[in-house]
């Protein structure tokens, strides 16, 4: 392989490995956000159910 060969190489090497870390940082930070809505709604179905009944 030439030398250019090994840059183009090296060059999609990179290229591939910050796609992978793009995914991955996209797939936690939906993961995180919806983790929180999921607690949200959960903490907030709790203080409905809590909630002293006035009559």
């Amino acid at each position: 392989m030439s030398d250019r060969g090994t840059q183009r190489a090296c060059a999609r090497l990179t290229a591939g490995a910050l796609e992978v870390f793009a995914a991955d940082l996209l797939s936690a930070i939906y993961k995180r956000a919806t983790g929180a809505l999921e607690l949200f709604a959960a903490d907030l179905l709790l203080a409905i159910y809590k909630r002293p009944m006035t009559s």
